[in-house]
C-alpha cells in the first residue's frame, strides 16, 4: 500500500501564511476516518526537518499558501513539474522551498514522493495568528480536495 504523506506548510503568527498548519489540525481531527497508510504533518516554516518524512513518502499532498495572482482564497492545484521556480539561495531553512526540498530528498535517496500542491491565494499575511475569513471559508473545499487526493492515490 503507498505511503501517502499530507504536509501542512506556514507560520502560524503570519495569519494566512499558516494555512498548511491550519489544515492539518482540522485533518487531524478525523484521523480515525483516513486509511492507515495516511500520515499528516506540521511542516511549520523549516521544510527541511521533514526531509526524512518525504524520502519515505510514495506521494505528498502539500498545503500551502501561494501568491498566484488571483483573488484571495484562489486555491491553486499542480505538480512541482508544472510551473517554472526560481531556485532558492540557501540562507537559512525557512527559505528552502518544497521544491528545493524534493531536490534535495531526490539527491539523498535516489527518490521523492510524487508529489502534488494544494495552494490557496492568502489575502493577509501580516502579524496574527488567526486565518482571514476568506481563508477560513476556503477550509471545506479545501479538506474536500484532500480526500478526493487521497482516494485517488489509492486507486
Amino acid at each position: 500500500m503507498k505511503k501517502i504523506l499530507v504536509l501542512g506548510i506556514g507560520n502560524l503568527v503570519q495569519s494566512d501564511d499558516g494555512f498548511g498548519v491550519h489544515i492539518i489540525r482540522e485533518l487531524l481531527k478525523e484521523k480515525d476516518t483516513l486509511p492507515p497508510n495516511v500520515d499528516l504533518l506540521d511542516g511549520g516554516t523549516s521544510i527541511v526537518d521533514q526531509m526524512g518524512d518525504l524520502a519515505n513518502a510514495d506521494r505528498l499532498i502539500c498545503i500551502d499558501v501561494v501568491e498566484g495572482g488571483g483573488a484571495p482564497g484562489t486555491i491553486y492545484r499542480f505538480k512541482p513539474e508544472d510551473i517554472t521556480y526560481k531556485k532558492s539561495k540557501f540562507h537559512h531553512a525557512h527559505k528552502i522551498s518544497i521544491f528545493d526540498t524534493l531536490e534535495m530528498v531526490r539527491h539523498m535517496s535516489n527518490k521523492a514522493p510524487e508529489a502534488i500542491i494544494i495552494a490557496v491565494q492568502p489575502g493577509n499575511i501580516d502579524w496574527g495568528t488567526e486565518l482571514s475569513q476568506t481563508l477560513k471559508n476556503s477550509i471545506p473545499q479545501v479538506l474536500e480536495i484532500i480526500r478526493n487526493e487521497i482516494a485517488e492515490a489509492l486507486v
